[in-house]
């Protein structure tokens, strides 16, 4: 795993876990953030926007 600031980039093997199913966790707020929103987008491959 690596982080760069607000990035997460993630190395799993294929047909482990979806895109869409990585940003949902990410956009999970925590028990003490309720109601923070949180959003997240993802990429099959890194992406520097």
């Amino acid at each position: 795993m690596m982080h760069v600031h607000d990035e997460v980039v993630l190395e799993v093997p294929n047909g482990q876990s979806f895109v869409e199913e990585i940003c949902e966790i990410m956009a999970s707020a925590p028990y003490w953030a309720d109601g923070l929103p949180l959003r997240a987008d993802g990429y099959g491959f890194y992406k520097k926007d």
